[in-house]
């Protein structure tokens, strides 16, 4: 049975937004799941801590590029109208002694929506701390809602990251809640062969 199945216990009610997952989305199957993984996908806390239990070593987030913009028409999933300040970030999650990349993401963050401290700690030059750390750290009161999943087999990566184009990916998409709005978009891609 598929996670995306309705009829599926495992995530009947956990991702709003199965039917409009991307269609280069495999279905995932949760019998074909370790443990671990079936984890990562439903997990509502910080994934950088999370990865740390599995791997036994200190993970680090390392910022690939960041880029202040401009949302150019309303976006659906972070209810913002045009014209609203975003901070669109891409990261990988990486073992700080094995160097092990367990995953990559992409998040598009509403400036003004966010804390200051949140918004301080994102745009400083040369930091490197997770948004969940951030919002830790300040602790506010955050919600995930989890939109959808799938297997993946990227083909658009960023540069540095050409060597694992068409890697098999788990991935998941989830919006983080602050204050009643979506201060956060974000999609992640655990390295199947690393997260086992």
């Amino acid at each position: 049975m598929t996670i995306c199945d309705p009829d599926c216990s495992f995530a009947a009610s956990l991702f709003i937004a199965r039917k409009e997952k991307p269609e280069n989305l495999e279905p995932v199957r949760a019998d074909e799941l370790s443990p671990f993984q079936r984890l990562l996908l439903i997990t509502d806390g910080t994934v950088t801590r999370t990865l740390e239990a599995y791997a036994v070593e200190p993970i680090d987030v390392v910022c690939l590029d960041q880029e202040e913009d401009v949302l150019t028409e309303y976006h659906l999933w972070m209810e913002a109208e045009t014209g609203t300040r975003v901070l669109a970030r891409r990261a990988i999650l990486r073992g700080k002694h094995s160097e092990t990349i367990y995953c990559y993401a992409s998040s598009l963050i509403a400036l003004e929506r966010a804390p200051q401290i949140v918004r301080e700690g994102l745009i400083s030059e040369g930091e490197s701390e997770g948004l969940g750390d951030l919002l830790n750290r300040c602790q506010t009161e955050t919600f995930r809602e989890h939109l959808w999943c799938g297997i993946e087999h990227a083909d658009h990566l960023p540069e540095s990251l050409a060597h694992l184009v068409g890697t098999s990916f788990l991935s998941r998409t989830y919006r983080i809640f602050f204050e009643g709005r979506p201060l956060a978009l974000i999609d992640e891609k655990f390295l199947s062969d690393t997260v086992q």
